[in-house]
């Protein structure tokens, strides 16, 4: 069900008259999210494949609504996403929710949600758009429902610089809306840690000097959101304050001088499944630390970190230094410009495709 009006006229008549031309819409790429790389693009949970959204549409029988994501449905995302192989978790949900209480969209026919997808505004003048799925037996049908969706999402985002992450043989869809790549990649890296592994691992090899670390809780939330703004594109404080309440997400913060000099978290994503991110730090020594704290806290089974590889080279170096082997490589796109003045070179990770 959708909080949301009924969208027949739209679909009926403003849909015939914005969706002329035909548009092929293949999903956001949520395989930062994956545990493994999907079969094809379909299976990573595309939008359908629209020959014309607007006639498609209005050739459905019952009623079809476009709006937000009915507080009832905030399970789909997860349930769905867990088909594909994604590891989109509940909290997940409600840290975007957090951060912005419009953000999920969706469609529905005759009162079941069939494509969905969330647009997260950070602030006035950044967001970021992913989780873009639509349900398996409305697949490659020329239904529309995604592109509707998607057009629901960017109407939220507006005109501020938005973000997604797509592969490359679909950046050439979102650059017909807009989007433009801007030379960075994010590569999601993977390892399974076996007895191997852990009889040559040592976290005291890799400390970094004058560097203690503290606990996230520990940390002020102001001077933690300072240092998190050096490297993403909006203020996070809400953002922050609900990842330190997740108890299934570990944060270490380095500081050195009395000055926090990189922070990270590490999350559970099922038994023996951790994912680390965001990740961000002064120095690759600094990251070093930071990363092989975790793996002495938590001792993964298996280990997932989505790396920014184009503007830092030293965030590869890290995963190789841990044996981790590349999986999948997303392309950063953005919609109405960039953003200007980051710390690319401090960025080892990030939360995941749908939070950046």
């Amino acid at each position: 069900m959708l909080a949301s009006t009924t969208y027949n006229a739209l679909f009926k008549h403003a849909h015939q008259c914005l969706w002329k031309q035909y548009i092929s819409l293949l999903p956001l790429t949520n395989l930062l999210n994956s545990r493994s790389p999907p079969r094809s693009m379909s299976d990573a949970g595309s939008a359908a494949k629209t020959s014309d959204a607007g006639s498609a549409a209005k050739d459905q029988p019952g009623s079809v609504r476009i709006g937000h994501l009915d507080p009832r449905d905030y399970h789909l995302p997860v349930e769905w996403g867990r088909k594909e192989g994604w590891t989109v978790r509940d909290s997940d949900v409600k840290l975007i929710l957090a951060v912005d209480p419009r953000a999920w969209y969706a469609a529905s026919l005759n009162n079941e949600v069939v494509s969905l997808m969330c647009a997260i505004n950070y602030d006035p003048k950044f967001a970021t758009v992913g989780c873009f799925i639509t349900r398996e037996d409305h697949r490659e049908k020329g239904e529309g429902f995604g592109v509707a969706v998607f057009e629901a999402a960017l109407e939220h985002t507006g005109d501020r610089v938005t973000q997604l992450f797509a592969q490359e043989d679909v950046a050439e869809k979102y650059e017909k809306k807009g989007f433009a790549k801007d030379g960075n990649s994010v590569v999601q890296y993977e390892r399974e840690l076996d007895d191997g592994f852990w009889r040559g691992f040592d976290a005291k090899e890799f400390t970094a000097e004058g560097v203690q670390l503290e606990n996230i809780n520990q940390t002020d939330l102001a001077d933690l959101a300072a240092f998190d703004r050096k490297y993403f594109p909006a203020s996070r404080e809400t953002f922050l304050r609900e990842l330190v309440k997740d108890g299934k997400i570990s944060g270490r913060v380095a500081v050195r001088g009395g000055k926090v000099a990189g922070y990270g978290t590490i999350r559970d994503l099922e038994e023996g499944v951790w994912k680390i991110g965001p990740l961000y730090a002064e120095t690759p020594e600094v990251a070093a630390h930071l990363f092989a704290a975790f793996l002495d806290e938590k001792k993964p089974r298996k280990l997932l970190v989505a790396v920014p590889i184009s503007k830092n080279g030293n965030a590869r170096k890290l995963v190789k230094r841990f044996g981790m082997k590349e999986q999948v490589e997303v392309f950063v796109m953005y919609r109405n410009g960039r953003p200007e003045g980051l710390e690319e070179a401090g960025m080892y990770a990030i939360t995941n495709a749908q939070i950046g």
